[in-house]
Formats: C-alpha cells, structure tokens, sequence
C-alpha cells in the first residue's frame, strides 16, 4: 500500500516508459520535449474517443508544433515522421501505419490529455468533466482502463473531487455493479494515501450482513470483499457461524460457508458441521438447509438429517429427514410409533423402509397396524401384499371381520376383494359370506356378490340368493337379477319376473324389470307382459308396451284380444287408437269396429275421431254422421261428410246442404257445394253467392264456380253481384270483367 506522497508503481512503470519515448521523438530539432508529450496524449485520445482505425503517421504530421525547415518537402516531413514514431518505442509498425506498443499505455496518455485539459478534475457544474468517472450501467465498463489512470492522475491534485465521484459509485442507487470499479482502485493502489480502501471494505462487510441481497448479489459481495481485504473477508464469513446474528437465515449461512471454504477450507469444514448441528428457521427451510449440506459433504448432511427427523417440531418433514437420512431403524420407529406423524406420512416411510429392508419393514408395518384405523390397516396391507403376502391377508382378513356400523361396508369389501386379489383360493368364500351379511348396506351385499361371478367366473348363488332376500331393496334385487342373466339368462329372467312381482312401487319399474327379463328369456316374460298389459288399472302406454313385448310369442286370437282389450278400456286416446291399429292390420273387420267405437268417443278431439272414423270406414258411419253435423271447425264437417259419401251418401248429401246454408263464412262452404251433385251444386253456389254474410271474394268465387257449371244462371249470378250495393267496387270490377268473357 503506498502512502500519501507516493506515486503508485503501476503508475511509476507506464511514465518511464513513456518518458522515453517522449525524449527519443524529442531527440531531433523538430519537436521539443513538451510538444512530443503532448502529441502522444492528442493520438491516444483521438483513437480512444473518435476512432481506432485513424492513422497515427497522419494524425502526427498534422501536428501544428513541429518545426519543420522551410525547404523540407511534404513527404521528407512524412518519412521524418515515420521515422521519428518508429525509434520512439512508444509504438510499433502495423501494416502500413503504427499503433501503441501496449493498450494501457494508450489508455494512460488518454488518461493524461484529459487531465491536462482538465486539471480539477469532474466538477458538476461542468457537463464536460462530470462525465467522467459517472456510474456506469454495466461492468465492465467502456474505456475501463482509462477511466481507471484517470482517476489515478486526478488524485494529487483534485482529490476531493475524484473522492465525490467514488462515493456515488458506492451509493446504494448505483453500487451494482459500480463498487466493482472501486475495488479495482483499491486492489491496484492507484490512489495512494486513500481511505478508500477502509470504507469500500467496511461497505462490503455490512453489506453481507443484510440478509435481503438475493444470493448472487450476496456471493458477489463476498467475492469483491476478498479481493481488497482478504483477512477481514474470511474474519466476516466465519463470523457467520460463531457469532451469528439472529436475522440471518440458514441459508445464508451456508452460502458463508461455502465461500469461506474457498479460502479456509479446514475453518469452512467446522463451521459446516456446526451448521449442521444448529438448523433453524421453518421446518422447510431447515430440511432444505440439511439437504444443501449433504450436496457439499454427506456426512454432515446426514447427521443434520437425523437430528431433524428427531425433532418433534420438525412436524410432517421429519418423515423427508428421516428418508435423507436414511436409517432403518429411525424410519421403523416413526412407522410403528409415528410421534405425530399423519398415517398418510407413515405409509410412506413403510413404503421406503421396505424397499431399504424388507424385514424390518415388515415387522414395522405390522406393528403400525395394531393400532391403526381399519382404513389405514388396510392400506398397510396393500403396501405389504407383495412382500409378504401372508402377513398382507391376516391383516386384510381382521377388516373384513370389521362389523362397527353400516358405514365399514365399503371398506369391508375392499378388503374381501384384496384377499381375493392376494389368494384366489380364499375369494370367493369371502365374498359369499359378505353378501350374506345384512351388517353392511345392500350396495355392498351386492357388489359382493357381483364379484363372485364378474371377477372370478364363480356361481351366481349370492346373486340368486339376495335376489330372495326380504330385507333387500328391490332395486339391488332386481340388479342382482339381472347381473345372474348375464350368466345364466333363463335364471336371470326367472329372478326379474320374481323381483317385479313382489318389489317395484310403479307399474313403470315393473314393466322395466319386465322389459329386462324378455330380453333375456322372451318366452319365459311373455305371460307376465300379458298379465301386466291386461291390468285395467294401469297406465295405458305401459299396457301397450307391455303387449307389443308379448305379442311375437302369442296366437292370433290372443293378440287380437289383448289388444282390443287395451283400446277398449284405456283412457289414452291415443294409445288406444294404437292398439286399434295393430288389430287392424292382423284383422280388418275388427280392427274397423274397434275405430268407430274410438270415433265415438265424445270426450275426444273432433280431430282425433275423424281420423277413428277414417280408419274405422263402413263400421263407422254413425259417427261419421254425427261428425258431419256437429264437428267444429267447419273443415272437420266437410271432411265427414265427404268421407260419409262413400257409405252414405243421403246422409252425406243432406250434411254438405246443411253445411253450404248454416257454416261459417269460408271457402269450406263452397267445397261443400262443389262436393254434391251438379244440379245441387249450381244451386248451393248460387245460394252462397247471394249470402251477404260471406265475404266478398268467397262469394265472387262461388259465382265464377257457378259460371262453370251452368253458364246461364252463373252469368245472373254475376250480374246480381254488380248490382248489390253492398258489394266492394273491387270486387263488383272483378264481376264486370268475368261477365264481358
């Protein structure tokens, strides 16, 4: 370190160089000494700060203070140049021009131009020198060396002013990555007599102490205190470990260790086991810390592990500690004892346990088990199956003998399914007796005996047997049925018929169960379809779904019977009208009877009858009769009486006449017309062209239709029109213009 007075060597070195070359480009009568200094420093900053390719011969014969004899031409003075640059040592030839011997002493004549012209250094109050020496957005920084012989020259003279440049480099606004200029200062002694030194190095240390730098800050930190003061670096870090202090975390003690490692191995290895030994903070951040310690050295990392697996407030980690650390019989004493630890986390560890040693994970288990819920023992004997299959069905079998209250059903038959899964022979005896059991809910005794033969191709008697069973509910009775006609469908339906006979609340469920039986066995469901179709009471639809089911595996006559039966005493019109038309098309003369009966229905829809009637043809002239004359709207009459025609035609004749004088005013009225004989048609026409309660158009309409029949009277018609004044003048047009045809 130098003192106050003293100029760095660094310093002493590059200004003998370059005062020799100074006076060996002095050494002619062209340039004195002071000229030849100045015209380095100009090169250098000329290069430095406009361009590195400009040439130095050119920059140099340019120079104003040579002293050039009046009758030396142009290019005597150039080669004189040349000449004078080459013995200089200060330069070396390159290509055709030259360039400085060494960077730094380029960058140390830059340096020395600045400070000539600028003697006081960087002032604020001027924007040419405050530039200098400014904090920088990154490292490192542009002109790194320049800047740095710069503020080595400014220092005797204008030290107050390169020391106000330092402290905002060292502020905390501009410290990252500035500091990193300071410490080059330093480690370089470029300012002899400085305090610097001291205050970046007591900077650094509080600096580490703050426990909010993110971590590559932090190490950085460590790195640059180091480097200007070594001893109080490694003092501050192992400070970290003997005398902490309470806010900072583990984490970055464990940083202090490892950087102090680097330095001091044999004092970062103790203080590494002392940190080992003395973890805080939350139980995530000490396991975390433990770990990060094994990764450096394993041994202490495991001891950290062991005392954290052993420390109750460690919690639900204690059980990762305990896997890190990896004892057997540290993670055998927290399966079978847990200390706490959650039944999900024991499992864990059995299940590690048992993969590091098989007995004593087995003997661990079973221990656990003793006390454990009947859920947990049987997740222990899942763990334990392929291990030590034995131990894995005692423990299963004492669930499955579980009976505390309905709710163990399910867990029961889990259990019964791993005996199964673990000894096939043991399976199905287990299951019988479980579906057996009115302990658990008729869910389970079902699945139970579902099991039986879906998984193991087993008997269906469970299944039958449940079927039978009075305290069952129907629905799972009648699954259990059904799960048996998977195997046996004869059977399967037998147990559907008998379910639905005796379970279900609604004929729907009922005709379900049916339904599921005929797909089964259609012969042995048909009479039961038949009897539920044949049930009054019932709902008409269910009736006819019912029998369409029966009717293939029925004779004619029953079929026929069953469903005239059905259209003959259901209230659903329109199921009834179905069952009509399956008699009909299997026998016309009473399918007809059994429509015109459906005709007759006066609580129907006048829609509905008609189209009974339709279908009911000659059987069903009465109500064809009565439709005509009293069906509403006027169409349904119309199309009574135009149907009645081919059976009827008095009738029908005197309904369309009805129809043309007493209906609404329409066109209806004139398709009725049109619908008689032509005689009566002209007349009905005539009639309801001289109607004034027809509309206009309907009555030009049914004059025109007249016309056609019978030009003559249809022609009167015309002319009564015109000379109604009553009569639109449009219309009455209209009548003039058919007339003149």
């Amino acid at each position: 370190m130098t003192t106050h007075d003293e100029t760095p060597r660094e310093i002493e070195e590059l200004e003998r160089f370059v005062q020799a070359g100074v006076e060996k480009l002095s050494g002619t009568h062209y340039l004195d000494e002071a000229g030849a200094r100045e015209l380095v420093e100009e090169i250098a900053s000329r290069r430095a700060f406009v361009s590195r390719s400009l040439s130095m011969v050119e920059l140099a014969a340019a120079y104003p203070r040579f002293a050039w004899p009046a009758e030396l031409s142009e290019a005597d003075r150039r080669q004189a140049v040349v000449q004078m640059i080459d013995s200089s040592g200060i330069a070396i030839a390159d290509h055709n021009d030259f360039t400085f011997a060494r960077p730094d002493v380029e960058a140390y004549l830059a340096a020395g131009h600045i400070v000539r012209s600028h003697p006081r250094g960087p002032r604020r109050w001027d924007p040419r020198t405050w530039k200098y020496l400014a904090p920088q957005p990154t490292w490192p920084w542009p002109h790194i060396e320049l800047s740095l012989f710069l503020a080595a020259l400014w220092w005797p003279a204008a030290r107050t002013a390169v020391e106000r440049q330092l402290g905002r480099l060292l502020s905390e606004r501009h410290r990252n990555p500035n500091v990193r200029f300071v410490i080059e200062l330093v480690r370089r002694d470029l300012l002899p007599g400085s305090d610097v030194g001291r205050q970046t190095t007591e900077l650094l240390r509080h600096a580490l102490a703050d426990d909010r730098l993110a971590d590559q800050d932090w190490m950085n930190t460590a790195v640059w205190l180091h480097q200007i003061d070594p001893k109080a670096a490694v003092a501050e870090l192992d400070d970290f470990i003997r005398v902490p202090l309470q806010a900072i975390s583990d984490q970055r003690k464990l940083l202090a260790t490892v950087e102090l490692m680097k330095h001091a191995p044999d004092r970062g290895r103790k203080n590494l086991e002392i940190l080992a030994a003395n973890l805080t903070g939350t139980p995530r951040d000490r396991l975390k810390t433990a770990r990060l310690i094994g990764d450096i050295d394993p041994a202490p990392g495991i001891r950290a592990m062991l005392q954290l697996a052993s420390t109750p407030d460690m919690h639900e980690f204690r059980a990762d500690a305990a896997i890190a650390a990896g004892s057997p019989d540290l993670l055998a004493d927290l399966v079978e004892h847990g200390h706490g630890l959650s039944d999900d986390t024991r499992l864990r560890l059995s299940t590690e346990l048992l993969g590091r040693d098989r007995v004593t994970g087995i003997a661990a288990a079973e221990r656990f088990a003793v006390a454990a819920t009947p859920k947990t023992r049987l997740r222990i004997a899942e763990l334990l199956r392929s291990y030590d299959p034995q131990k894995a069905v005692q423990i299963t079998s004492a669930v499955a003998r579980t009976a505390d209250h309905r709710g163990d059903g399910e867990l029961r038959l889990r259990a019964v399914i791993l005996i199964g899964e673990i000894d096939p022979a043991q399976a199905i005896p287990a299951l019988t007796r479980l579906s057996a059991d009115s302990s658990v809910s008729d869910e389970v005794r079902f699945d139970a005996a579902k099991h039986i033969a879906a998984e193991h191709q087993g008997p269906i008697t469970a299944l039958v047997e449940l079927v039978g069973a009075p305290d069952v509910d129907w629905t799972y009775r009648a699954a259990a049925a059904k799960e048996a006609g998977k195997t046996d469908p004869v059977t399967g339906a037998r147990l559907l018929i008998a379910t639905a006979n005796t379970g279900p609340p609604s004929d729907a469920a009922r005709l379900d169960l049916l339904k599921k039986a005929h797909a089964l066995d259609p012969g042995t469901a048909a009479e039961q379809l038949v009897e539920l179709a044949g049930r009054k009471r019932v709902a008409g639809r269910i009736r006819l779904e019912a029998g369409n089911l029966a009717g293939p595996k029925l004779s004619k006559p029953r079929r026929i019977a069953l469903y005239s039966d059905i259209a003959t005493s259901t209230n659903d019109d329109n199921t009834a009208r179905e069952a009509a038309q399956k008699v009909l098309a299997t026998d016309p003369v009473r399918g007809r009877q059994l429509m015109a009966v459906l005709a007759d229905r006066k609580k129907a829809s006048f829609t509905y009858r008609l189209t009974a009637a339709k279908e009911g043809g000659s059987e069903a002239i009465r109500p064809l009769r009565d439709l005509a004359g009293t069906a509403r709207p006027d169409a349904i009459r119309l199309e009574a009486a135009q149907t009645l025609l081919k059976f009827d035609r008095t009738s029908a004749r005197s309904a369309l006449k009805r129809l043309v004088q007493s209906g609404q005013p329409g066109k209806v009225r004139i398709e009725a017309a049109l619908s008689l004989p032509r005689t009566s048609a002209v007349h009905a026409l005539i009639t309801i062209t001289g109607d004034r309660r027809e509309n206009d158009s309907v009555r030009l309409q049914a004059a025109l239709k007249a016309k056609e029949y019978d030009a003559k009277r249809g022609r009167q018609a015309l002319h009564d029109l015109i000379e109604d004044p009553r009569l639109s003048r449009r219309v009455q047009e209209q009548a003039r213009r058919h007339l003149k045809k």
